[in-house]
């Protein structure tokens, strides 16, 4: 097809061939891009793709689980909200009949997942409760872009998804015969006519569902009048709505007159969220003793979540879409391929070592080498002159046993950082709530991830454990013995499952001799109250007890040796990951163009780009380093003078400087980039520079401003004739071409939001950007 063809209006319709380059794109999409090519594998992307998607698959369905159990409370809320909507409507009059609404607010992907529990909850489970049927059908935008669209959409999502099938409440489809409906799609009656005739089939009556997903998204205007269409027939067919809401339920009163308020029953539910939701999402995918992801969270991934979730957005989405960015980038580097297992998509060992050995493998095989050497124990045992295939041997097997010491240690770390949890719960409880105790759940996750956690915390943890009385030590005891004693822990916990049952068996004994038991609940100050009264009545007498004061010193001690042990453990167990072998390997990593491809900065990316567009422009005469202002775009030319000026700009002023900033590439010279738009303070600093006795002075910021009275406008030196001497020189054609791209300028940097009109003068415009030309 020729080019007249193409550019014809009188084709219709233009066929184009099918492209059979577009075929190795999709193969290039298949493989995952390399942060260190040179240090990559010859199939390093294919294999990095397959263990990134096994690693993400595997978190992201451990958080829609999180996500499902977090919401069941507010569905099974819901779900009770329409069995029991229409019952305490039977008896009232039919004038004073409302629709009853639900106004569930929250997080769209959230609400979204509540929406399918409660809808898949009543499709099974029709059958059964002694409860009324329910048939439920959904609205989004693009099903309510009018109202007679709205309408049928709502007739059509009960009739034909029963009709099709029959399944949904186990209702058989209505009767229909030839001739015998003649009503519109779109209109209610022809619901309310399958609705008779379904009611009749059953002994109950089926309640009928509407979820509007997103209202806010939707025309109030079609809303407001497809909801008092409905209340029309309300006592006819018994409607249920549930509104989907992101913000707040205001928007129902700012957005629904009043007369269409009344005729709804409204009641609020609140999704949980917030910082609750971010916790059990941390605590349960990357802290939970029971599960392990596969990967351990770094201090920068954690900041850089917890920053993105309580900065910019709070929702499940902006959690899931960082965590996912943190996951490409780590598994973007090529040590990454050993995240679950060392064999490199072979079947054995012996395969992945012969696939190092080879040559287009050397550069990899150099840098795991390089990064297993200083993890090498018994270096002084090696050879001499070790073979390059034993070296990458033996770099292999070290990968290997860095895992299992990298998962073991993850598994500790959950263990400890739980019983700290654990111990600080109890300390509030009984009344330390202290300020060396108020920190929140992220500040200590961020000191754990550090290593930081048991210098500063359990240090000041332990010192409150140390004050507990006889009886709430036991209760502690027993609290943090039933942790450790679940399967789950327990396996790699048995030293301390012993201390502590020898630790209780010296409890009980000094408890007998002391007389005091452990209470049924947790202490009171009752209790505390006793003891002192023993040591009153015991002070009044004068005789104290020699058994009672050794069982006293005896406590002191065996509390002392308690927590001084779980000191020992804590340290063991809360420990940095950065001192494991080849921990990067295995600890999510983040770079700063995570953050910046999750909240990017507009301004300083536009401002930076119109100062020096050499990066981006990426052309042989703007890379030059000694480029000259001429060489520049027009609107980079023109962003240089205006970051040189006043609050204020005088637009002629303004063309002068842009015209002198061009004067160079008429004349095939160059002006440096930092010359300023007037003349004096240039030639007053140019003479001071020849004379070597005098010392050059500073130039002044010299701001284009207003001319005054007194002096003579640019429109006055034009008639006079003193106006730029490069009108005469270059001639009318330069001064026109200068003009349109003043212009195409100007209007390329207002559209970006630099400019502002005055109402004061119309030959002036103000700035809104105040950066250094820097």
């Amino acid at each position: 097809m020729d080019a007249e063809t193409l550019n014809s209006s009188l084709e219709g319709a233009i066929y184009i061939p099918f492209d059979d380059s577009s075929q190795e794109e999709e193969e290039a999409n298949d493989a995952l891009w390399c942060s260190i090519p040179s240090r990559d594998l010859h199939e390093g992307p294919v294999l990095r793709l397959a263990e990134y998607d096994k690693a993400w698959t595997k978190c992201y369905a451990r958080v829609q689980d999180i996500i499902h159990e977090f919401q069941v409370t507010l569905a099974s809320e819901l779900i009770d909200f329409v069995v029991n909507s229409h019952l305490a409507d039977e008896e009232a009059m039919p004038p004073f009949q409302e629709i009853p609404a639900a106004a569930v607010i929250g997080d769209p992907t959230s609400r979204a997942l509540i929406f399918d529990v409660v809808q898949a909850r009543f499709d099974m489970s029709n059958d059964h409760d002694n409860a009324a049927p329910v048939l439920s059908c959904q609205l989004t935008n693009k099903s309510c872009t009018n109202l007679t669209t709205a309408v049928r959409s709502l007739v059509s999502g009960f009739i034909d998804k029963t009709s099709d099938d029959g399944t949904q409440m186990n209702l058989d489809p209505p009767k229909r015969h030839k001739g015998a409906t003649n009503l519109l799609p779109y209109d209610l009656e022809l619901l309310c006519a399958w609705y008779a005739d379904v009611k009749e089939q059953h002994e109950q009556s089926p309640n009928l569902l509407v979820f509007f997903q997103d209202l806010e998204s939707m025309d109030s205007t079609i809303i407001q009048d497809l909801i008092y269409i409905c209340s029309l027939h309300i006592s006819r067919i018994p409607l249920i709505f549930i509104f989907g809401l992101s913000v707040s339920a205001d928007y129902l009163h700012a957005s629904l007159p009043f007369s269409v308020l009344s005729v709804l029953d409204i009641e609020h539910f609140q999704i949980p969220g917030g910082m609750p939701l971010f916790e059990s999402l941390i605590s349960r995918v990357f802290l939970d003793p029971t599960y392990h992801p596969g990967l351990m969270l770094s201090p920068a991934v954690f900041e850089l979540l917890l920053g993105s979730y309580t900065s910019q957005t709070a929702s499940l989405n902006s959690f899931l879409s960082t965590l996912q960015l943190c996951y490409m980038y780590h598994f973007s580097l090529p040590l990454s391929v050993f995240a679950d297992n060392n064999l490199l998509g072979t079947r054995n060992a012996r395969s992945a070592i012969k696939l190092l050995s080879r040559p287009d493998s050397e550069a990899f095989s150099k840098h795991l080498c390089a990064e297993t050497w200083p993890h090498i124990q018994d270096k002084q045992d090696l050879p001499p002159s070790m073979s390059w295939s034993a070296q990458v041997s033996q770099a292999h097997a070290l990968v290997k046993q860095s895992k299992s010491v990298f998962f073991d240690h993850c598994h500790k770390f959950r263990i400890g950082f739980r019983v700290f949890l654990e111990m600080r719960t109890f300390l509030k409880e009984n009344g330390y709530n202290v300020h060396d105790l108020s920190r929140k759940f992220p500040t200590l996750v961020a000191l754990g991830l550090r290593g930081g956690l048991h210098v500063r915390e359990v240090q000041n943890q332990l010192e409150f454990a140390r004050k507990l009385t006889l009886a709430q030590s036991q209760i502690l005891l027993i609290r943090i013995y039933e942790f450790l004693s679940t399967p789950d822990v327990g396996i790699v916990e048995e030293e301390i499952l012993a201390s502590i049952e020898g630790w209780m068996d010296n409890l009980t004994e000094i408890t007998e001799t002391t007389g005091s038991g452990i209470p049924s609940g947790a202490s009171t100050p009752a209790q505390d109250g006793s003891t002192h009264q023993r040591g009153s009545q015991r002070s009044v007498s004068g005789t104290p007890n020699p058994a009672e004061s050794a069982s006293n010193f005896q406590l002191v001690q065996l509390k002392e040796l308690i927590w001084n042990t779980f000191d020992t453990w804590f340290a063991s167990h809360l420990k940095s990951f950065d001192e494991l072998p080849l921990s990067p390997i295995w600890l999510l990593r983040a770079s700063k163009a995570t953050a910046t491809l999750l909240n990017p900065s507009l301004h300083f990316t536009i401002v930076s780009a119109l100062i020096r567009p050499q990066p981006i422009l990426d052309c042989a005469c703007c890379t030059d380093p000694q480029n000259s202002l001429a060489d520049l775009p027009d609107t980079s030319v023109l962003f240089h003078r205006y970051l040189n000026s006043g609050k204020m700009i005088n637009l002629y002023d303004w063309y002068e400087s842009f015209a002198m900033g061009l004067e160079g590439e008429s004349r095939g010279g160059s002006v440096n980039l930092g010359s300023r738009p007037h003349h004096s303070d240039a030639e007053s600093d140019h003479d001071a520079g020849n004379d070597p006795l005098r010392t050059p002075r500073k130039p002044k910021k010299v701001i284009p401003r207003t001319p005054k009275k007194k002096i003579r406008s640019g429109s006055d030196r034009d008639r006079d004739g003193s106006g730029s001497e490069g009108e005469d020189e270059y001639g009318p054609e330069w001064k026109r071409e200068v003009q349109a791209r003043f212009l195409r300028s100007i209007h390329e940097m207002n559209l970006l939001g630099f400019l502002k009109q005055t109402g004061r003068k119309k030959d002036h415009v103000l700035r809104t950007v105040f950066d250094l030309l820097e």
